[in-house]
């Protein structure tokens, strides 16, 4: 259980990476003032090596005490899972603020709703209330 709420703990960091990125990210966008870009760039790429860490976590606890979820509650968690981690790397290394910030922006703002709905259901099945 302790190796569980580790791993939970460090996607409740990668939730507040991400909320602190989306957070300097808009300040950026309505001071252009330069240091909301460099902690926004900071902030993502903090969230970027957490949610590598906290999927390669999982793996270890996988393969440490056996399968984490089943059937449809693990499907619907990757349901959501899925489409973030493809929406985070479009929004990390293909579309950017400073080469697209339209896309940029259409990109992180649906990204962070699903990490939410992502996060609630993967918390549910890593402390076993679902499974």
């Amino acid at each position: 259980m302790v190796l569980r709420i580790g791993v939970l703990f460090l996607f409740v960091l990668l939730g507040v990476a991400l909320f602190l990125t989306a957070l300097c990210g808009r300040r950026y966008a309505r001071t252009r003032d330069e240091r909301y870009r460099d902690s926004h760039r900071v902030c993502a790429i903090g969230a970027f090596i957490l949610m590598v860490a906290a999927i390669v976590s999982v793996k270890v606890v996988k393969m440490a005490q056996g399968s984490i979820g089943h059937g449809a509650v693990l499907t619907t968690h990757l349901l959501f899972a899925i489409p973030f981690f493809l929406l985070f790397v479009f929004a990390f290394f293909l579309f950017t603020g400073i080469r697209a910030p339209r896309y940029h922006h259409a990109l992180v703002y649906p990204c962070l709703v699903l990490f939410a709905a992502a996060f609630i259901i993967g918390a549910a099945m890593l402390l076993g209330i679902a499974s």
